[in-house]
């Protein structure tokens, strides 16, 4: 009778370590939630224009300092973009144009 309880505990042990091997594995491959301001930033900081903007800034010498409208193009980008749609939205504009008109000429 000893070596069937010996068995009997083994086999518990086994699947109590069984399950700690489990829920260990689970945690660590289950992320943290990533607020969305967070999200945001971090693919502003890894947008292709984002970097082109940082790279052109660090090439660029003091004495060589151009117009780029294409680096003016990017960075306009990057700041009108919708958070939500993660894209520029210029067709809001228009109501917000037709708005500030209606107020400028009030």
């Amino acid at each position: 009778m000893g070596a069937y309880f010996k068995s009997v505990k083994l086999k518990k042990s086994g699947y109590a370590l069984l399950a700690i091997a489990v829920l260990l594995a689970v945690a660590h491959f289950v992320k943290q939630p990533v607020d969305k301001r967070t999200q945001y930033e971090q693919l502003l900081n890894s947008h292709p224009f984002s970097q082109a903007l940082s790279q052109s800034t660090d090439e660029e010498g003091a004495e060589n300092k151009y117009d780029r409208p294409d680096l003016a193009m990017m960075q306009e980008f990057l700041r009108t973009m919708d958070p939500a749609l993660l894209r520029p939205t210029p067709e809001a504009l228009i109501e917000v144009n037709t708005q500030m008109a209606l107020v400028r000429d009030y």
